[in-house]
């Protein structure tokens, strides 16, 4: 009997600690800390991805404590990143030092609301609600956090919520080819042969985060403008010298503008070579026209004064023949006869050296075009 008795009383002591199991059990199934849906505010500012250092992430929670608060220790919050186990210490900007990423005490939940981590009582009993709010940093990315629930004995811990992407504009790298030769962006200066610029820029790293890009002539104003990544410019340089502003927008946004200035200096010196050669030629041509010109005129010249010589001398043969003979005769029509027929040949001949003296000049205006051109 005694031993029956004490196995009785064993018997009851195992029971009551059953007892008490089950209700620990049921108690911590109702103790909940969780991230409701739709209550995350993003203040992303670039849809759904952060910018680093510019953007706030908030993270609204609710916590239901059934009222257990003598082993009820703290909340907080932890953070995994990928491929690595949860952790309760971030280093988190403006902090340049690790520290607990977000601790409550419950009890005294009823506190002013502050920027980091926020705690504050409902209408509903036992009912509390909890904010973070930290500055976006690329080490968090696409990291994954969780609450916790922290009693003397055990601990309840809330679903997973994933942090979105944050990007760093600082990470883009932008690609400069000029005249299909890669250029420094960070001290753009070019020297080539070629008469014409060709600029392309492709930016690099975005992480499919919209871009906006453009290349601008700073002396003409001229320009070229692409909602892409990709931006191609092409245009004659028309100095030894000349500007380019390039640029781009990450997020399409003026403030994560990064703009590039580059020179481009113009090897000339073979364009003037050929350019004095073929000036050269044109001369050498000009000049030699201009001497049969001058040859024409001397021999026009010359023609004249040989028909005015004879038309002397025919006179000179009528006057003494006439008075031989002491007949009269008109003295003026025949050497007037003469006169007109030779007078009229020589207007041909410098209606003739007229055309060409316009050809001449026609031809010079066409070569003084085509050097200007060129």
């Amino acid at each position: 009997m005694y031993g029956f008795g004490v196995s009785g009383v064993i018997t009851k002591r195992k029971i009551s600690k059953c007892l008490i199991f089950l209700f620990f059990i049921e108690l911590t199934r109702s103790q909940t800390i969780i991230f409701p849906k739709n209550s995350n505010f993003w203040s992303a500012s670039c849809g759904q991805t952060f910018i680093h250092r510019n953007d706030q992430v908030v993270l609204n929670g609710k916590i239901n404590t059934m009222g257990i608060w003598d082993s009820l220790e703290n909340i907080q919050y932890e953070i995994k990143e990928q491929n690595e186990n949860y952790r309760t210490e971030v280093n988190i900007p403006p902090s340049t030092k690790k520290k607990k990423m977000c601790i409550l005490d419950v009890k005294i939940c009823d506190m002013p609301w502050h920027s980091e981590c926020i705690c504050q009582p409902t209408d509903v009993e036992n009912v509390f609600e909890v904010k973070i709010n930290f500055t976006a940093d690329v080490s968090i990315s696409e990291a994954t956090i969780r609450g916790k629930l922290t009693y003397t004995n055990y601990s309840v811990y809330s679903e997973e919520i994933k942090i979105p992407k944050i990007y760093d504009p600082d990470n883009a790298e932008p690609v400069l080819y000029i005249t299909n030769k890669v250029a420094n962006v960070s001290s753009c200066f070019v020297k080539t042969e070629e008469s014409i610029a060709e600029i392309v820029l492709i930016v690099n790293k975005l992480d499919n985060v919209p871009c906006r890009s453009q290349i601008k002539d700073v002396k003409s104003k001229g320009s070229s403008f692409s909602e892409t990544n990709v931006v191609t410019y092409s245009t004659a340089l028309q100095s030894k010298q000349s500007s380019f502003q390039i640029s781009y927008q990450i997020c399409n946004l003026k403030k994560f503008e990064r703009i590039i200035y580059c020179n481009i200096e113009t090897d000339i010196s073979d364009i003037v070579v050929r350019h004095s050669e073929c000036t050269n030629v044109t001369y050498i041509q000009a000049s030699i026209l201009i001497m049969q010109f001058l040859i024409i005129l001397l021999l026009l010249y010359t023609q004249r004064v040989h028909i005015v010589r004879e038309l002397n001398d025919q006179r000179c043969c009528f006057k003494k023949k006439l008075k031989k003979k002491d007949s009269y005769i008109d003295q003026e029509t025949i050497p007037m006869d003469i006169t007109d027929n030779e007078m009229l040949q020589s207007r041909k001949n410098y209606s003739t050296a007229r055309r060409f003296l316009l050809l001449l000049q026609h031809y010079r205006i066409n070569t003084t075009e085509r050097m200007a051109s060129r």
